[in-house]
């Protein structure tokens, strides 16, 4: 199980840049997802890889985009994501200019990591 460190309500994935020599047919699907709209939420690992970071966001269009493990930052209404193959960077409050964060240690609303 994975635990929900922090939900933002509206995001939407700016960019996303390849960090490795991965193939582009294996890589590049990620590309889809820019400009999306969706609820990104951040989780930690507690049983693959205990204290590691990783992203989630739900799109509008029913499709979800789940990062690898890596460091995440935030700055003003910016998050980034580092990990192995990518760099992702999301607009948070992109559709209501209001970004809502809130913390939820409920146990009950773990994720597989």
């Amino acid at each position: 199980m994975a635990r929900l460190i922090a939900v933002y309500e509206s995001a939407v994935l700016l960019s996303v840049e390849k960090r490795d020599g991965t193939e582009d047919r294996v890589w590049d699907w990620r590309l889809g997802y820019i400009g999306k709209p969706g609820c990104l939420s951040v989780w930690e690992s507690e049983r693959k890889q205990p204290g590691q970071r990783f992203a989630r966001m739900d799109c509008r269009s029913t499709d979800v985009l789940k990062t690898g493990f890596g460091a995440i930052t935030e700055d003003g209404g910016r998050l980034s994501i580092t990990t192995t193959h990518s760099k992702y960077i999301f607009l948070i409050g992109a559709e209501d200019k209001a970004w809502q964060k809130r913390r939820n240690d409920n146990p009950e609303m773990g994720l597989s990591d």
